[in-house]
Protein backbone atom coordinates (compact mmCIF):
# COMPACT_ATOMS: atom_id res chain seq x y z
CA UNK A 1 0.00 0.00 0.00
CA UNK A 2 1.00 3.42 -0.93
CA UNK A 3 0.05 6.00 1.26
CA UNK A 4 -1.71 9.31 0.13
CA UNK A 5 0.92 10.76 3.44
CA UNK A 6 3.74 9.46 1.44
CA UNK A 7 3.05 10.78 -1.95
CA UNK A 8 4.39 14.29 -3.75
CA UNK A 9 5.77 15.36 -0.06
CA UNK A 10 7.35 18.98 0.27
CA UNK A 11 10.61 16.78 2.17
CA UNK A 12 10.86 14.36 -0.94
CA UNK A 13 13.74 15.05 -3.78
CA UNK A 14 10.96 14.01 -6.54
CA UNK A 15 8.16 16.65 -4.85
CA UNK A 16 6.21 18.79 -7.74
CA UNK A 17 4.36 21.90 -6.15
CA UNK A 18 2.70 22.08 -9.43
CA UNK A 19 0.70 19.05 -8.15
CA UNK A 20 -1.69 18.00 -5.34
CA UNK A 21 -2.88 14.36 -4.56
CA UNK A 22 -6.74 13.74 -5.11
CA UNK A 23 -8.86 11.04 -3.26
CA UNK A 24 -10.93 9.17 -6.22
CA UNK A 25 -13.54 8.17 -3.63
CA UNK A 26 -13.13 11.17 -1.65
CA UNK A 27 -13.07 9.93 2.31
CA UNK A 28 -16.11 11.69 3.30
CA UNK A 29 -17.65 8.55 1.91
CA UNK A 30 -16.32 7.16 5.74
CA UNK A 31 -18.39 8.92 7.57
CA UNK A 32 -21.66 7.90 5.56
CA UNK A 33 -21.33 4.09 4.81
CA UNK A 34 -19.12 1.18 6.93
CA UNK A 35 -17.27 -0.66 4.29
CA UNK A 36 -15.58 -2.83 5.96
CA UNK A 37 -19.29 -4.88 6.41
CA UNK A 38 -19.41 -5.04 2.81
CA UNK A 39 -16.22 -7.14 2.47
CA UNK A 40 -15.65 -10.45 3.55
CA UNK A 41 -13.17 -10.78 6.70
CA UNK A 42 -9.89 -11.96 4.03
CA UNK A 43 -10.88 -8.68 1.59
CA UNK A 44 -11.59 -6.15 4.33
CA UNK A 45 -7.65 -4.95 3.97
CA UNK A 46 -8.13 -4.78 0.28
CA UNK A 47 -10.45 -1.16 0.54
CA UNK A 48 -8.35 1.78 1.69
CA UNK A 49 -9.53 4.85 1.20
CA UNK A 50 -5.75 6.49 2.19
CA UNK A 51 -3.99 3.65 -0.86
CA UNK A 52 -2.72 6.31 -3.55
CA UNK A 53 -2.46 3.23 -5.85
CA UNK A 54 -5.70 2.34 -5.72
CA UNK A 55 -7.59 5.59 -4.61
CA UNK A 56 -5.36 8.42 -6.13
CA UNK A 57 -4.75 10.52 -8.65
CA UNK A 58 -1.99 13.68 -8.56
CA UNK A 59 -3.48 16.43 -10.14
CA UNK A 60 -2.45 19.90 -11.61
CA UNK A 61 -3.07 22.56 -9.24
CA UNK A 62 -1.63 25.04 -11.25
CA UNK A 63 -4.13 26.46 -14.46
CA UNK A 64 -0.84 26.03 -16.58
CA UNK A 65 -0.11 22.84 -16.01
CA UNK A 66 -3.66 21.78 -16.05
CA UNK A 67 -3.46 23.36 -19.42
CA UNK A 68 -0.47 21.20 -20.41
CA UNK A 69 -1.40 18.03 -19.09
CA UNK A 70 -5.09 18.05 -20.02
CA UNK A 71 -6.25 17.02 -16.89
CA UNK A 72 -8.37 19.35 -14.34
CA UNK A 73 -7.35 21.47 -12.26
CA UNK A 74 -7.29 20.75 -8.19
CA UNK A 75 -7.10 23.24 -5.80
CA UNK A 76 -8.22 21.73 -2.45
CA UNK A 77 -12.22 20.79 -1.69
CA UNK A 78 -14.82 19.58 -4.50
CA UNK A 79 -17.75 19.03 -2.46
CA UNK A 80 -20.19 18.94 -6.14
CA UNK A 81 -17.66 15.84 -6.96
CA UNK A 82 -18.09 14.42 -3.61
CA UNK A 83 -21.69 14.43 -3.66
CA UNK A 84 -21.89 12.65 -7.58
CA UNK A 85 -18.76 10.30 -6.13
CA UNK A 86 -21.04 9.50 -2.75
CA UNK A 87 -24.38 8.85 -4.86
CA UNK A 88 -22.38 6.54 -7.04
CA UNK A 89 -21.47 4.41 -3.28
CA UNK A 90 -24.61 4.83 -2.28
CA UNK A 91 -26.16 2.93 -5.35
CA UNK A 92 -23.49 0.60 -4.93
CA UNK A 93 -24.95 -0.97 -1.82
CA UNK A 94 -28.62 -0.13 -2.69
CA UNK A 95 -27.34 -2.79 -5.18
CA UNK A 96 -25.50 -4.49 -2.76
CA UNK A 97 -28.42 -5.09 -0.65
CA UNK A 98 -30.48 -7.02 -3.20
CA UNK A 99 -28.15 -10.06 -3.03
CA UNK A 100 -28.47 -12.76 -0.32
CA UNK A 101 -25.13 -14.44 -0.59
CA UNK A 102 -22.15 -13.13 1.50
CA UNK A 103 -19.53 -14.21 -0.86
CA UNK A 104 -21.63 -12.74 -3.86
CA UNK A 105 -22.24 -9.49 -1.68
CA UNK A 106 -18.58 -9.09 -0.83
CA UNK A 107 -17.28 -10.10 -4.81
CA UNK A 108 -20.22 -7.48 -6.36
CA UNK A 109 -18.82 -5.01 -3.53
CA UNK A 110 -15.58 -5.18 -4.21
CA UNK A 111 -15.69 -5.21 -8.19
CA UNK A 112 -17.97 -2.05 -8.33
CA UNK A 113 -15.81 -0.64 -6.21
CA UNK A 114 -12.42 -1.24 -8.15
CA UNK A 115 -14.64 -0.60 -11.23
CA UNK A 116 -15.61 2.77 -9.95
CA UNK A 117 -12.26 4.04 -8.67
CA UNK A 118 -10.81 2.81 -12.26
CA UNK A 119 -13.59 4.64 -14.27
CA UNK A 120 -13.15 8.24 -12.50
CA UNK A 121 -9.10 7.68 -12.94
CA UNK A 122 -9.18 7.04 -16.45
CA UNK A 123 -12.08 9.97 -16.87
CA UNK A 124 -9.88 12.21 -15.15
CA UNK A 125 -6.59 11.29 -16.69
CA UNK A 126 -8.31 11.79 -20.13
CA UNK A 127 -10.40 14.26 -19.44
CA UNK A 128 -14.00 12.43 -20.65
CA UNK A 129 -16.08 14.07 -17.82
CA UNK A 130 -18.71 16.60 -19.33
CA UNK A 131 -20.58 18.16 -16.46
CA UNK A 132 -18.09 19.57 -13.14
CA UNK A 133 -15.58 21.03 -12.36
CA UNK A 134 -13.26 20.52 -9.48
CA UNK A 135 -12.31 23.92 -9.29
CA UNK A 136 -14.06 26.69 -10.53
CA UNK A 137 -10.68 28.21 -12.27
CA UNK A 138 -10.28 25.26 -14.18
CA UNK A 139 -9.40 25.87 -17.76
CA UNK A 140 -11.27 23.07 -19.30
CA UNK A 141 -14.75 23.10 -17.39
CA UNK A 142 -14.82 19.57 -17.46
CA UNK A 143 -18.44 18.01 -17.09
CA UNK A 144 -18.79 14.86 -15.50
CA UNK A 145 -21.19 12.14 -16.66
CA UNK A 146 -22.00 9.69 -14.39
CA UNK A 147 -24.50 7.82 -16.98
CA UNK A 148 -21.92 6.93 -19.02
CA UNK A 149 -19.68 5.69 -15.97
CA UNK A 150 -22.19 3.77 -14.80
CA UNK A 151 -23.20 2.15 -18.24
CA UNK A 152 -19.12 1.11 -18.44
CA UNK A 153 -19.42 -0.35 -14.92
CA UNK A 154 -22.55 -2.44 -15.78
CA UNK A 155 -20.89 -3.67 -19.04
CA UNK A 156 -17.67 -4.55 -17.23
CA UNK A 157 -19.50 -6.44 -14.85
CA UNK A 158 -21.82 -7.94 -17.21
CA UNK A 159 -19.02 -9.26 -19.13
CA UNK A 160 -16.87 -10.49 -16.29
CA UNK A 161 -19.20 -12.28 -14.31
CA UNK A 162 -18.82 -15.54 -13.38
CA UNK A 163 -21.71 -17.52 -12.70
CA UNK A 164 -21.19 -20.21 -9.78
Amino acid sequence: MIRFSDVNRPDDAEYNPSYQRHHLIPLQVRSMFDLTESLDPGSRNELCLDDFANNGLLLPCEEREAMRTGRPLHRGPHPRYNILVMERMANIFRLRNRLSDAKERSDFFRFRIRSLQNGLRHGLIQNRFLNLTLNRRDPFKNRMNFQQLDTKIDELWATTRIDS
